[in-house]
């Protein structure tokens, strides 16, 4: 894991750049670690992919680290944010901003290491695959992540797998897709020949899902309040995991 700190007093720096060393030894894990004084200086280096954490503090001289994470927002929606300040002030416009955690200063080794376990748990789950076969190219098989699936439908008897920006056709059954993806709680099986991913569920409707894209996705009518329930426990786990 790459992991950008950006604070413009050092000795904050480096008590974060101890606290990833230990984490790292204690957990067997590779943690590279860059240090930068100021959201502009790393603003410079910064490209979509290149660190799957960053750690800011929020009040610094001519850009905050708010400020920094809008810009970081325009390339990359991926990457995990955790603010590292010395007030609440800012907590609202953090979670805005799609951060995955907010630490007030001093910053404790309990509450640091869990943060980055369940980031690494985040990653875990992103880097799952869905196994498939693209219809009607022979044999392609395609590994899909499971944090790209928006949702998975049957139009005209194919079984389509819904992204942000495409729709994919597979050979596999809805079946054969469950088996894969209902392990995860981010998805379930909202409607017959309908698996939803809970994280891009915008609002919830008497019989519906809008969903990111604006697409409606049917709630099945016999299990509506326990789906919908499903629903609501997943997004309450993800703002406490918060």
């Amino acid at each position: 894991m790459r992991v950008a700190i950006i604070d413009d007093i050092k000795e904050d720096r480096k008590h974060i750049h101890s606290l990833l060393d230990k984490y790292a030894l204690q957990n067997a894990l590779n943690i590279e670690t860059d240090e930068f004084a100021t959201g502009e200086e790393f603003l410079v280096c910064f490209e979509k992919g290149k660190y799957e954490l960053i750690l800011s503090d929020i009040y610094m001289d001519r850009i905050s680290g708010i400020d920094m994470a809008r810009n970081i927002r325009l390339a990359d929606e991926d990457c995990f944010i955790v603010f590292l300040t010395i007030s609440n002030s800012f907590a609202q416009e953090s979670y805005e901003l799609n951060s995955f955690n907010y630490i007030v200063k001093p910053v404790s080794e309990e509450k640091f290491f869990d943060t980055l376990m369940r980031i690494e748990d985040k990653i875990r789950k992103n880097n799952t695959t869905l196994h498939v076969t693209a219809k009607g190219s022979g044999s392609i098989k395609l590994s899909i992540p499971f944090n790209k699936i928006m949702y998975i439908d049957i139009v005209n008897r194919n079984v389509c797998v819904h992204m942000k920006d495409n729709i994919i056709e597979i050979s596999e059954t809805l079946s054969e897709c469950g088996k894969q993806l209902l392990i995860n709680d981010n998805f379930c099986n909202c409607c017959k020949g309908v698996i939803v991913n809970f994280e891009y569920v915008r609002k919830v409707f008497n019989t519906d899902f809008l969903m990111e894209n604006n697409d409606l996705v049917p709630i099945k009518k016999r299990y509506n309040q326990e789906i919908k329930s499903a629903y609501m426990s997943y997004k309450l786990k993800s703002i406490i995991e918060v």
